[in-house]
């Protein structure tokens, strides 16, 4: 794939496998005629219903992605939200989706979420940038109705962006003024 603007590419996963022995999926982007990658893995356990990671790819470039499992029956499905930017750092919604990138006026966001599914959120700032490369970790990966703080480190930094994963229910992030 060509990427043109900043991109977050997530691999969600389910395995519904019948034994205690966990699985992984194992998403590999590969951006240049050395072989130079991205890798990212999914650790499964048996009934874990859209348990995510996500990936940044970098603008302007092409990237070749891979995809192994562990076992034939995960199943995995991988989509890409490209980055805009907004002036706005208060977001609402239902469901999944990657925000804008957008510069943080809080060290401290208010983050609500009403439902009753498990509620995973991503966080991405300028001094993560290292993480990136090796996917995201959830801040939260918690059971609804949830109500939290998570923490911005470059603030009135134009580099940051959250991912949420749920399948239903509102949400809303808000900084803590």
């Amino acid at each position: 794939i060509a990427v043109t603007e900043p991109t977050v590419l997530t691999l969600k996963c389910f395995y519904d496998g019948d034994d205690s022995q966990s699985q992984n999926v194992t998403l590999k982007a590969v951006y240049d005629e050395n072989g130079h990658y991205l890798e990212s893995t999914v650790d499964l356990i048996s009934g874990e219903i859209d348990k995510q990671n996500c990936m940044y790819l970098y603008p302007d470039q092409s990237y070749e992605i891979e995809i192994k499992t562990s076992a034939e029956n995960i199943e995995w499905n991988v989509s890409l939200s490209f980055l805009g930017n907004t002036s706005t750092d208060t977001f609402s919604g239902t469901g999944s989706t990657v925000t804008s990138w957008f510069a943080p006026t809080s060290c401290y966001y208010k983050v609500n979420y009403s439902g009753d599914d498990n509620f995973v959120l991503y966080k991405f700032d300028f001094h993560d940038f290292d993480n990136m490369f090796a996917g995201f970790v959830p801040e939260y990966n918690v059971q609804g109705p949830f109500t939290g703080l998570i923490s911005i480190t470059s603030v009135y930094d134009q580099y940051t962006f959250f991912a949420i994963d749920v399948p239903s229910g509102e949400w809303t992030i808000e900084p803590v003024k």
